[in-house]
């Protein structure tokens, strides 16, 4: 998983506040083992990575197709945890009160 936090930052430019707000924000969703979350708007995935890694099930939806490699860097057992859909979040085809939490960051 540091691997895909390396590409991202690469690619996106490295600025610290990130690391900071990242940190923060996991400790305010308090994700537990089990949970649905939606992340909203997940770009590369990072979040929807991390919120994985805690035992999570998340579905991750952006207009830009960018979450795939999230896919292809994530590990196996992560990915399984995974569902990543090309949406509008003006148009969201999620039904209401199917998640345990939504993140839009």
């Amino acid at each position: 998983m540091k691997f895909l936090f390396n590409i991202y930052y690469l690619l996106r430019g490295i600025h610290g506040g990130d690391f900071i707000r990242s940190r923060n924000v996991m400790r305010k969703i308090k994700v537990k083992s089990g949970e649905k979350v939606f992340d909203a708007g997940c770009g590369v995935g990072l979040y929807s990575l991390r919120i994985a890694y805690n035992g999570a099930q998340v579905v991750g939806g952006d207009l830009s197709p960018l979450f795939k490699y999230s896919l292809v860097f994530g590990d196996a057992k992560l990915t399984k945890r995974l569902d990543f859909i090309i949406m509008d979040l003006n148009c969201t085809p999620i039904k209401s009160e199917s998640f345990d939490k939504i993140l839009c960051v």
